[in-house]
């Protein structure tokens, strides 16, 4: 299986669409696994430095499209169609944002102990391929979290 080779190699990120879930949790941790490893893109395309959502913001250019780790207190937590947005901002249109779909909140965010619902006013560390949302009024940059390990909680 050739998305099983690609993950396990680090050469890949995970990304799951409806309704194709029949080897989503062992790609889940092949993709883990590669990212722990740091094998294929989690070394090559790592930032090595952690960004903040202002410098995120101030050079969305310089960073679409890579790896990023993105450090910042969770201002607001959204919720949307079954989405949960962790905003960096209260005002969020416009600024950095991880969001978590519903079916990755289901079943992987309970069972590694990393209540979302909680993380308001905490400070956390998101990982992941940074993307540009496009509204009709507005654009953001965000990074779309398909597994726990993608954020991290950070100890003050």
């Amino acid at each position: 299986m050739v998305n099983k080779e690609l993950l396990s190699q680090g050469y890949a990120i995970l990304m799951t669409i409806t309704p194709n879930y029949k080897y989503r949790q062992e790609f889940k941790e092949l993709a883990k696994e590669a990212w722990q490893q740091g094998k294929g893109l989690w070394s090559a395309c790592r930032v090595e430095q952690i960004l903040s959502p202002d410098e995120v913001e101030s050079n969305v250019e310089q960073y679409l499209g890579k790896i990023v780790q993105v450090q910042y207190e969770v201002a607001r937590i959204g919720t949307y169609k079954g989405m949960v947005f962790l905003n960096a901002r209260e005002d969020y249109k416009g600024h950095f944002v991880a969001v978590i779909y519903p079916d990755d909140l289901a079943a992987d965010f309970c069972k590694s102990g990393l209540d979302i619902s909680q993380l308001k006013g905490e400070e956390i560390r998101v990982e992941g391929k940074l993307e540009l949302y496009e509204a009709a009024d507005y654009e953001q940059p965000e990074i779309v979290v398909e597994a726990p390990w993608q954020v991290e909680l950070v100890d003050g």
